[in-house]
């Protein structure tokens, strides 16, 4: 469910028409929706309902801290100089090697 997120983050990066934030908006929004609930279903199916509390704990870390780290990143971006286009450009790239990364999730057996 990343593919719409990079869309969307790529017609914030490429389009400077006033359309192009509510376009993207939207995009985003489908992106987050359907992984919140696709999620749950993913986790029980790759890691087994026997460990999914310990599976969500850990994924619910990371998003706290990748939460705390977005606005400091793209802060000190700004900071240096950064066009907005070009962070997002990087934000892109950054969610198609995640999304190239995770096809290499395998099934863990708990039996």
């Amino acid at each position: 469910m990343l593919v719409p997120y990079i869309l969307g983050i790529t017609i914030l990066a490429a389009v400077n028409h006033p359309m192009g934030y509510p376009a993207a908006l939207v995009l985003i929004a489908v992106s987050n929706g359907g992984g919140s609930t696709i999620k749950n279903a993913l986790f029980a199916e790759l890691f087994g309902t026997k460990i999914i509390g310990t599976v969500r704990s850990v994924f619910t870390m990371v998003m706290v801290f990748s939460t705390a780290l977005g606005p400091v990143s793209f802060g000190l971006l700004l900071d240096a100089g950064w066009a907005f286009s070009n962070i997002f450009w990087l934000s892109a790239g950054i969610v198609l090697l995640i999304i190239l990364w995770s096809l290499r999730i395998r099934r863990i057996r708990t039996d």
